[in-house]
């Protein structure tokens, strides 16, 4: 394959999969990854020649947690693209701090989500409690290092799980206890076990 995207960068013609001619097209291209591309080529994992072609001007965008002043300003533009119309959300303090110190491994993508998840938990306001369980806790760094309480790993793992189903069928319980191979009751006692706020 980088051959094949190499020899259209270089001759700037392209044959549609089954067709007997080669047409040419005239394209800007822009790539993105998250790997190093030069280590990557220092190991004969990617083409150097092609490298070169694509390397022209290159832009450095840090990863989210390199740049957690943005945090509070994406949330709240995440949180205007998501309300319901007409609705203000408040994000809390304690929310917040929780949101900056995550490190986002899924960047912004992850950030988004989350937001949207927590909106359609919470009932106008964004608390620790409407924070996925990996957010809340910190990461599985923070977990870690709480030890091997094994029974409080497994309910968190299964709160975020629960928030998570009855976040994607909008708070349907029968429905989230499908999706999570459970019978309605079973989820119930899991929610009444795990003191899941639910969304209204």
């Amino acid at each position: 394959m980088q051959a094949k995207l190499l020899r259209v960068l270089q001759d700037g013609e392209v044959r549609a999969v089954g067709g007997e001619r080669a047409r040419k097209v005239d394209v800007r291209v822009m790539g993105a990854t998250h790997r190093d591309l030069e280590s990557m080529v220092a190991e004969g994992q990617f083409r150097e020649d092609l490298f070169y072609r694509l390397n022209v001007i290159t832009l450095r965008v840090p990863a989210l947690r390199e740049r957690a002043d943005d945090i509070p300003l994406l949330v709240d533009h995440f949180v205007k693209k998501h309300a319901p119309a007409g609705r203000h959300v408040k994000v809390t303090r304690g929310a917040m701090d929780k949101l900056i110190a995550f490190p986002w491994p899924g960047n912004v993508r992850q950030l988004e989500n989350e937001v949207r998840r927590a909106i359609v938990l919470g009932e106008g306001t964004i608390d620790v409690g409407e924070l996925s369980a990996e957010v809340a806790r910190g990461g599985p760094a923070a977990s870690r290092g709480a030890g091997l309480d094994l029974r409080s790993r497994v309910d968190g793992l299964e709160g975020e799980l629960v928030r998570e189903a009855l976040a994607k069928t909008r708070g349907n319980q029968t429905r989230a206890a499908q999706v999570l191979g459970l019978s309605r009751f079973g989820l119930q006692k899991m929610i009444k076990r795990l003191k899941i706020k639910l969304p209204t």
